[in-house]
C-alpha cells in the first residue's frame, strides 16, 4: 500500500518551549542547516534493558511522548492547493522504488493534502512521453534537522504519523545530504483530463521535478549540531530501537563526488530522490493562447521574479526546511515585503537579499526604484552560500547594459552551475554569436541551452532546435527535435518548422506546402496565429497552394473566433482578424460588412496589432450597410493609442498631421514617451518635437 501520513500541519497550539528554538544570532550554525548531534553511538557493550535490547543507543533514547508532548503543532492545515517541496527522504522500500520506477516512464501524480503525501499507483499522465530529465549542477552538501511536529508534517508528509514520536522530550531527525543535481520535465501544468488509469482517484498534485544525490536519516537530538557527513557516518547506532524507526539511507556520497555540473546523468550509487517539487493538478486545461509567436530561436528574458517558498500556508523556509517563523531567527522573506526582505536580508539570509533587491530594481508602492542598491543585493546574493541561483542571473542584467561581458559570463556560469535555467539559457545564446570582447563560442553555447533545455525550460529547448538549424551547427538534429515536439503536441515546435519551411532557412529551402501542413497542425494544436496564416495562403491561393476559400475561411474563423458565454480567454490572431474582415466587407466568405465590423472589434479588444486601425478606417470611410462616423473612427484610434497600441498611434498621428502640424508634434511627444516606440519618436523630431527619452 501507498505511504499514507498525518496532516502536514495541524492542531492550532501555543508554541513550545524556547529550548525547542533557542535564540540564535546571525552567525551561529543554527542558520546554517547544521543539525542537532545524534545520540551517543553504542557498540552493544552495555546490559540488556526491561525493553530487551542491549544497545546504548536504546538506553539513551528519549522516552515515548505523553499526549502533552505530542502537541508540538501551532499551525493549522487549511489550504495545499500550491506548489510544494517536501523531501521524501523517509519513502522505504516498495514506496520509494515505485517513486523511482513512474519517474523513468512518465510524470508521477500524488495526493497532496491535510492527510499526508501518497505516490500514487495505477495513474499517469496520459499526454506525457518524455520521461524527467537530468541536469547535473554544483554538487552541495547539506544537513537539516526536523524537531517540531509542525516541522515534520511540512518536510516529512509521506511518513508523519509513523514519526511523531521521535521528535518530542528533546529527540530529533536528522539529514544529511548530498545533492548533485535535478531530474524535471518539460510540462509546467497538467489538467484532469490529461489524468489516466484506476487509481487517479484524489490526485491533487503532479511532480515536476526531484533533486537527487544521496541522504542518509537519523535520530538526533535538538540543539546539536552535527555535519552531513557524520550524519552518514552514524551507521553504527543503526540498529538500537531508537533510531530503527527513523534511519533510512539511500545512495553514496564517496560516489557523488564524481558528479559535474552539466552531467546528463548522476553517478550510479547518488541518484536518489531528496526532494520532489509538487504542481496543483489544474481542473481544466486552458486554451492555447499564442497570439503572434513565430519562432525566432532568441533567447527567452529571463524573469525577475521574487521567490517563493514552496511551504504549506504560515509556514517561512529556513535552514533548507519548511518551519513556524517563531521556531527560527531567520528565514526567507515573503515576497513583495519590504519591511520583512529587509530585515532578513540583514540577517545574512541570501533568498532574502534577492528578493530584497527585485523589489529594489522595480519600485512601487511608494518606493523610487534603485537599480544600484538592487545590483549590489543581487550580487551578495549571487556569492552567499545558501542565495538562490536566481540571483546570478538577475545580476547579468546590469553588467549586460555596462558591457561588462566578462563579469556576465561568470555570474551566468555561476547561476547556471547552481541550477537556474535562465542563467544556463541567457549565457548559452549569447555564446551562440558572441558579444563585442566575449568571444563566440558555439559548442559551449549549445551545450549550455542542451542543459537549460534538460532542467525543463521549453523555450530553451526550442532556441536550441532552432539555432543548430539556423547557425548550420546540426540541421539534421535540430529538425528532429522540432518534429518530435511538434508530434508529441507542442503548438510552438510545429509552428518553428512552419516559419523555417516558409523562410528556406533550411538546406532544402523554401517548402511552402510543408509549412502549411506545420501551421494546419499548429492551428488543430490551438495556436491562433498558425490559423491566421494558414488560412490566409488557402484564402489567396498563390501557388504552390491551391485556393481554397472554404477550408481558408474556416481556418480564419478558429484564428479569429467568436467568444462562447463563459469560454476561457483565446488570444486572437492580428493576421486571421484582419484577413477575415477583409473578406467579409468585399462580400465573400459569407460575410458582411457588419460582420467584418464584429471580427475587427474582437480584434480590437484584444489589442491585436491593427484590427483597431482597420475597425477605424471602415468607420471613418463607410460601407455596404454603414454609415460614415468620423467622430467614432477617431475615438477608435484614440482609445487603442492610450492602451500603448503602436498601429493605432501611427495611424492617428498622420491623420492629425493633415490637420494641424502643432497639434500633432504634441501629440507625437506623448506617444513616443508612453511607448517608447522608435518610429512615433522619429515622427515627433521630424516636426521639431522630443525623441526617446532616456531610460529610466
Amino acid at each position: 500500500m501507498p505511504t499514507s501520513a498525518a496532516p502536514p500541519w495541524t492542531s492550532p497550539a501555543p508554541p513550545r518551549a524556547s529550548a525547542r528554538a533557542p535564540a540564535r544570532g546571525p552567525g551561529s550554525l543554527g542558520l546554517r542547516r547544521l543539525a542537532g548531534l545524534g545520540l551517543v553511538l553504542g557498540l552493544g557493550l552495555w546490559g540488556g534493558t526491561g525493553c530487551g535490547t542491549n544497545n546504548l543507543g536504546s538506553k539513551l533514547a528519549p522516552p515515548d511522548p505523553s499526549a502533552t508532548d505530542a502537541l508540538g503543532q501551532t499551525i493549522t492545515c487549511t489550504n495545499t492547493s500550491t506548489v510544494a517541496e517536501p523531501y521524501v527522504v523517509d519513502l522505504r522500500g516498495a514506496d520509494r522504488s515505485h517513486l523511482e520506477a513512474v519517474m523513468s516512464e512518465g510524470i508521477a501524480v500524488v495526493r497532496y493534502d491535510c492527510d499526508g503525501l501518497e505516490v500514487l499507483r495505477g495513474c499517469t499522465v496520459g499526454s506525457a512521453v518524455d520521461p524527467y530529465t537530468f541536469v547535473g549542477v554544483s554538487m552541495k552538501e547539506d544537513q537539516v534537522q526536523i524537531d517540531t511536529i509542525d516541522q515534520l508534517r511540512a518536510n516529512l508528509p509521506a511518513s508523519a504519523v509513523q514519526l511523531e514520536g521521535e521528535v518530542t522530550s528533546g529527540a530529533a531527525i536528522d539529514i544529511g545530504l548530498v545533492m548533485v543535481g535535478r531530474k524535471s520535465i518539460r510540462d509546467d501544468m497538467v489538467a484532469r483530463e490529461d489524468l489516466k488509469g484506476p487509481g487517479c482517484e484524489g490526485a491533487t498534485h503532479f511532480v515536476r521535478s526531484a533533486i537527487v544525490g544521496a541522504f542518509a536519516v537519523e535520530k538526533g537530538t535538538q540543539g546539536k549540531a552535527r555535519a552531513a557527513a557524520e550524519i552518514f557516518g552514524a551507521g553504527a547506532a543503526a540498529g538500537s530501537e531508537a533510531n530503527r524507526r527513523v534511519a533510512n539511507r539511500d545512495g553514496k556520497p564517496e560516489d557523488c563526488n564524481n558528479a559535474k555540473p552539466g552531467d546528463s546523468a548522476p553517478p550510479e550509487q547518488c541518484r536518489a530522490a531528496i526532494t520532489i517539487e509538487l504542481y496543483p493538478i489544474a481542473e481544466e486545461r486552458p486554451a492555447v493562447a499564442q497570439g503572434d509567436d513565430e519562432g525566432s530561436g532568441e533567447s527567452s528574458p529571463p524573469e525577475v521574479e521574487a521567490l517563493e517558498a514552496k511551504c504549506p500556508p504560515g509556514f517561512v523556509r529556513a535552514g533548507g526546511k519548511c518551519t513556524p517563523p517563531q521556531q527560527v531567527a531567520s528565514f526567507q522573506c515573503a515576497p513583495m515585503d519590504f519591511e520583512q526582505c529587509t530585515q532578513q536580508c540583514e540577517r545574512g539570509n541570501g533568498p532574502s537579499c534577492y528578493n530584497l533587491g527585485v523589489m529594489l530594481r522595480s519600485g512601487g508602492s511608494g518606493r523610487e526604484r534603485q537599480p544600484e542598491l538592487a545590483q549590489q543585493r543581487f550580487l551578495a546574493a549571487c556569492k552567499a552560500d545558501d542565495g538562490p541561483a536566481k540571483a546570478c542571473t538577475a545580476a547579468s542584467f546590469e553588467l549586460s547594459r555596462a558591457k561588462q561581458w566578462k563579469p556576465y559570463a561568470e555570474v551566468l556560469q555561476r547561476g547556471c552551475d547552481r541550477g537556474d535555467s535562465a542563467a544556463c539559457d541567457t549565457l548559452g545564446y549569447t555564446l551562440l554569436r558572441g558579444r563585442d570582447e566575449l568571444t563566440a563560442a558555439p559548442e559551449r553555447g549549445v551545450a549550455l541551452l542542451e542543459r537549460a533545455c534538460g532542467m525543463g525550460r521549453s523555450s530553451s529547448c526550442r532556441s536550441l532546435a532552432i539555432n543548430l538549424v539556423d547557425l548550420h551547427l546540426d540541421e539534421p538534429r535540430g529538425l528532429r527535435m522540432l518534429e518530435l515536439g511538434c508530434e508529441r503536441g507542442e503548438a510552438n515546435e510545429c509552428v518553428d518548422l512552419a516559419m523555417i519551411h516558409r523562410m528556406g532557412r533550411s538546406a532544402a529551402g523554401k517548402r511552402p506546402e510543408r509549412a502549411l501542413e506545420h501551421d494546419r497542425r499548429a492551428c488543430d494544436l490551438g495556436n491562433t496565429s498558425a490559423c491566421g496564416r494558414a488560412g490566409k495562403e488557402l484564402v489567396e491561393g498563390k501557388a504552390p497552394i491551391k485556393r481554397d476559400l472554404r477550408t481558408g475561411v474556416a481556418l480564419l474563423e478558429r484564428g479569429c473566433p467568436t467568444p462562447e458565454p463563459g469560454a476561457r480567454f483565446i488570444s486572437l490572431s492580428s493576421q486571421a482578424c484582419t484577413t477575415l474582415a477583409g473578406l467579409y466587407q468585399a462580400g465573400k466568405g459569407g460575410g458582411t460588412a457588419k460582420d467584418a465590423v464584429a471580427v475587427l472589434e474582437r480584434g480590437c479588444s484584444d489589442h491585436r496589432r491593427f484590427t483597431c486601425v482597420e475597425l477605424s478606417a471602415i468607420h471613418a470611410k463607410g460601407a455596404k450597410g454603414l454609415k460614415k462616423d468620423p467622430a467614432k473612427a477617431e475615438q477608435i484610434l484614440r482609445r487603442a493609442c492610450d492602451d500603448k497600441d503602436v498601429s493605432s498611434c501611427t495611424a492617428l498621428g498622420k491623420q492629425l498631421e493633415a490637420v494641424d502640424q502643432g497639434i500633432a508634434r504634441a501629440f507625437y511627444e506623448d506617444a513616443c514617451t508612453r511607448t517608447r516606440f522608435p518610429p512615433l519618436c522619429r515622427s515627433s523630431e521630424k516636426l521639431g518635437g522630443k525623441g526617446l527619452p532616456p531610460p529610466s
